[in-house]
């Protein structure tokens, strides 16, 4: 088994970050630890990763990356807040 078949294995065949099943051709490796500051291609540092979290991540940290991620959920549930209230007062004036 290859190192990559390994790792993604390891992880039930899904990104590390957000859970999306991924195809062994589609699937990158992520260095949990990114090569510019100082991350291996050991084993323990590396994470399969959907092309889309792999870009995401850049060189974060996994700290820092979960912190820009929540942020990213955060300001998704506020808008669809904001966009059902609008919609529900749209609907109330409509009736008026």
């Amino acid at each position: 088994m290859t190192k990559r078949a390994l790792i993604q294995s390891k992880f039930g065949n899904r990104c590390a970050y957000c859970g999306k099943e991924l195809d062994y051709n589609a699937v990158t490796l992520d260095h949990v630890i990114p090569k510019s500051k100082g991350g291996t291609r050991e084993e323990s540092n590396l994470y399969p990763a959907c092309q889309k979290c792999n870009r995401l991540k850049r060189d974060l940290s996994l700290d820092d990356f979960r912190k820009m991620i929540g942020g990213l959920f955060y300001f998704e549930r506020k808008a669809k807040h904001e966009r059902e209230l609008l919609d529900k007062i749209a609907g109330m004036q409509e009736g008026v």
